[in-house]
């Protein structure tokens, strides 16, 4: 297969892959808060931080050692990826089963949907790299067919969906711009791209894919949440059961592999199957709380496990993976989730930018403190 085709094949497979429950679904509802600014808000950082990755990690080897520093938390970013697509169905399932349904008992398919869909991407798993490629350029056909049938028209109504001042998209700003810049070093699948091809370019197409489809998303952001046409539905199933089985793919890699993540081989079976717990307390909570549940909060939490959490284990613990980092990333985390919660729900969106300088602060710290102590050393050692 020529070079140029197989970066091409490449680009598509990591636009496909990252196309989450995240992009699917989080510019809708700022959409639906701040209009155009809501989808620039999450468009331009995701936008970069996917395409740069490939630039960033400037040659194969570069992403392998990258891997070996992070393998770890590699493995439970896509376990938690995993629980959060699997919630996302659950999701879906309820919504249409409160439009729809008029039976209480069909509030099963809250459960039984994202079960099947694990089964299913757990199947798709086994397929080889050409079996990879070919899957993701159909999966990417039918979005591109989906947008053109659905009708781009839709977005001219973005702007009249806003609820509040474009201005409250400013306070978010630093938040989303962290983790979606940070968050592609930890996806095993965009590691794997990355250790497949020789050049960067082949992201600069991904960066192009996926902002094709968040445009794509903003254009069925006027039917969310209760009158989701088919399309978008398909799209949903199909996307998701895409990006779960590339990630059990990865959690499957033996420890020491040459061409994607390294994960502990010996507890890999743990990682991949811990998130079908999801699904079950999903449907324990609906039972209980009925619709009473506010299932959009539920899934914006799952949003700061990206924003806060996992930019916190890049910055703080990953470089440093001592006692004083891990004391310093609980207290970021126990000072600045509280925050999240507050600025995300409750109180003014400037709040957010608290638990950014709270963890960008604590890594600088260790940074000092780091270099400081090998100033010290290289003075007793020179003495």
């Amino acid at each position: 297969m020529p070079a140029w085709i197989s970066n091409c094949g490449w680009g598509v497979f990591c636009t496909v892959s990252w196309t989450w429950c995240i992009g699917m679904w989080l510019p809708i509802l700022l959409i639906q808060r701040f209009g155009w600014a809501g989808f620039w808000l999450i468009a331009i950082p995701n936008v970069l931080g996917c395409a740069g990755m490939g630039y960033v990690l400037r040659s194969q080897q570069a992403s392998r050692d990258a891997v070996r520093r992070a393998g770890q938390g590699i493995a439970w970013f896509s376990t938690v990826t995993i629980g959060y697509h699997l919630f996302f169905l659950s999701m879906i399932a309820t919504f249409l089963t409160w439009a729809f349904a008029s039976e209480p008992g069909l509030v099963w398919a809250s459960l039984w949907v994202p079960l099947i869909a694990f089964a299913i991407a757990y199947l798709v798993s086994f397929l080889n790299n050409a079996g990879w490629l070919t899957l993701a350029a159909i999966i990417l056909a039918a979005t591109i067919a989906s947008f053109i049938l659905l009708g781009p028209e839709h977005l001219a109504s973005v702007g009249d969906l806003a609820e509040l001042a474009p201005s409250g998209a400013v306070g978010a700003a630093p938040l989303f711009a962290l983790g979606f810049l940070l968050c592609p070093h930890l996806d095993a699948t965009l590691h794997r791209a990355r250790q497949s091809i020789q050049g960067p370019h082949a992201f600069a197409l991904f960066g192009i894919g996926f902002a094709f489809t968040l445009v794509f998303v903003a254009s069925y952001a006027v039917y969310a949440p209760y009158a989701l046409p088919p399309l978008v539905l398909a799209f949903f199933a199909y996307q998701a059961i895409f990006t779960i089985a590339a990630h059990l793919r990865e959690l499957r890699i033996a420890k020491g592999s040459t061409t994607t993540a390294p994960m502990t081989v010996h507890r890999s079976r743990f990682y991949r199957f811990i998130p079908l717990l999801v699904p079950f307390v999903f449907w324990i909570g609906l039972m209980i709380g009925g619709e009473t549940v506010s299932l959009e909060r539920a899934y914006l939490r799952f949003v700061v496990m990206y924003g806060l959490v996992f930019p916190a284990i890049m910055l703080i613990w990953l470089p440093w993976r001592n006692q004083r980092a891990g004391i310093c990333l609980i207290l970021v985390l126990i000072l600045g989730l509280p925050i999240a919660e507050l600025g995300m729900f409750w109180g003014p969106k400037w709040l957010l930018v608290i638990p950014v300088f709270l963890l960008v602060g604590g890594a600088v710290l260790l940074r000092v403190i780091s270099n400081s102590n090998n100033m010290i050393n290289q003075q007793k050692v020179g003495s």
